[in-house]
């Protein structure tokens, strides 16, 4: 039989994880003799379908009466101070979200598989992109097989195969636990505290411990606690004329020869500013006449507009803001619009590699020049000794086009240009120079096509690509971004710190470099 259920938080009770206005029958109470239990059964949904009319028009009369209906039940076994939810049929529409478990499938089927038992993955990265994939193997394989990179990626659903046959035959684990076994229904109980058993244990932290690094916050209660909390921070950094900890960017990507400028709406402001600054935000709210926040967040917004004064799109501060928060002891980040839950050895150990990177000048180097403009006006205009601009410059040997670099120096800096105000454009950045690196490193073809495409013979000399060797390298990450201190979202502290490691890993030398605007 096929089972599928949720685990609700601890405490709570069965009208806690209903929705009010369910619609089922019920509750039948102490199903099958088990105390405790309730039973909810019914239609969960009944409706004319949306494609009735639409059929109707082809017609000279009428179909008769047709109906989606959805059948539905609920079945709710107490386990120690929660409930195992069994759902059967659309019963899934009448829970409220939030109120169950997040990751209680998954740690099921980590806790249930061995290492190379894994068959599908869903995952999601977790930037502005927001990019989903699933990734599924013929038979089974282990993680590093399904193109996961646990430092970015949350991943949403695992199925494997189970290492015990007698507790189930298949397995699939998100939110939700869908298993196949041999059941029967007064059994229950018993399945039931095995799942839970599985639940608790901790042998998953072996070899997938990287389930607990991010957690999305599903629960309404929590978010509206964080959201409070949001709002306590920003009024903090208006009432100190400081913008530390916040950054302000576009939430999505935008094409930056579209925006001549932008004016923040919803506090009757007319100065116009070159890009989202979380500092320069500030400084016009102040001057504005507002020493605290007096607005919803929701209602302040990011205007943008052409070289014509022609208004483009309007970007809800909300959804521009990010920031990380402590909160009851847990520490969280949020980013465009979404809070999400870092466990807290994760969150420390990114926050401290971040902050020790910035403080050695020998690995990070702040510009003490201004720069205006775009990475592609940077680029053209670029003019330093002993360097070359390699912009557009492909290897085309691959299936995909690869740039090599942006620019090249007699140093044998490898370096990569890119604006930082969004963490999508951050992300591909670090990739790209990832790419690069190992391409330079393991493909003799990419290396020899890269000393042929430097046109300055001193700077050409300098690379051996018979003789590689890559601590002689150094692959730089320049950025070209504004505010008063260097910082990222904690996403792209993320990103920055995988690439960081992978680098240092193939053996070159790293540098981060700021370029203000």
């Amino acid at each position: 039989m096929k089972l599928t259920t949720r685990l609700g938080k601890p405490t709570l009770k069965v009208k806690d994880l209903l929705k009010h206005d369910h619609g089922l029958q019920g509750p039948l109470k102490d199903w099958d003799n088990i105390k405790g239990s309730e039973l909810y059964y019914g239609q969960s949904y009944d409706g004319t379908p949306s494609w009735k009319s639409f059929l109707e028009e082809g017609l000279n009369q009428k179909i008769p009466d047709l109906k989606n209906q959805g059948a539905a039940a609920l079945l709710f076994v107490p386990i120690s101070d929660r409930f195992l939810v069994y759902i059967f049929g659309y019963g899934l529409h009448d829970l409220i979200e939030g109120k169950t478990e997040w990751d209680f499938g998954m740690k099921v089927v980590l806790n249930t598989i061995n290492v190379n038992g894994i068959r599908s993955l869903d995952s999601k990265t977790i930037d502005r992109k927001a990019k989903s994939k699933r990734v599924q193997l013929a038979t089974q394989g282990a993680i590093s097989e399904f193109e996961l990179d646990i430092m970015k990626d949350l991943v949403s659903q695992i199925a494997g195969v189970s290492i015990d046959s007698s507790f189930a035959k298949g397995l699939v684990g998100s939110e939700s636990l869908m298993i196949t076994a041999d059941l029967a229904g007064s059994s229950i109980i018993k399945k039931s505290g095995e799942i839970f058993s599985r639940y608790q244990q901790v042998s998953y932290k072996t070899n997938f411990n990287w389930i607990d690094f991010v957690a999305p916050v599903k629960d309404k209660a929590l978010k509206d606690l964080l959201d409070i909390e949001l709002e306590n921070a920003v009024n903090t950094a208006i009432a100190a004329d400081s913008s530390e900890g916040f950054t302000l960017s576009y939430p999505e990507i935008i094409n930056y020869f579209d925006i001549d400028h932008i004016c923040y709406g919803g506090f009757r402001s007319y100065i116009e500013s070159d890009y989202p600054d979380a500092g320069n935000f500030i400084e016009e709210y102040r001057n504005a006449g507002h020493l605290v926040l007096a607005h919803d967040l929701n209602k302040l917004t990011i205007e943008t507009y052409d070289g014509n004064d022609a208004h483009k799109k309007s970007y809800s501060f909300y959804r521009s803001l990010s920031c990380e928060v402590e909160f009851n002891k847990n520490y969280y980040v949020f980013t465009n619009g979404v809070w999400f839950k870092l466990e807290k050895n994760y969150y420390k150990t990114v926050t401290r590699f971040f902050d020790h990177l910035t403080a050695r000048k020998a690995e990070f180097e702040g510009s003490e020049t201004t720069f205006f403009g775009t990475e592609t006006g940077y680029l053209q205009n670029f003019a330093q000794i002993e360097h070359e601009v390699m912009d557009q410059v492909f290897y085309t040997g691959a299936p995909t086009k690869i740039e090599y670099a942006d620019i090249v120096n007699k140093n044998k800096e490898i370096i990569h240009v890119k604006e930082g105000g969004n963490a999508s454009k951050l992300s591909h950045l670090f990739n790209q120079g990832l790419v690069s690196a190992r391409l330079m490193l393991n493909d003799v073809s990419f290396r020899k096509d890269f000393k042929k495409e430097i046109k300055t013979a001193a700077i050409r000399s300098q690379y051996d690509m018979a003789r590689f060797i890559p601590s002689e390298v150094t692959i730089v990450f320049r950025i070209i971004k504004g505010g008063k201190k260097f910082n990222l979202s904690f996403f792209s502290k993320i990103t920055l710190y995988d690439t960081y490691l992978k680098i240092k890993q193939m053996g070159y030398k790293f540098k981060l470099e700021w370029v203000k605007y």
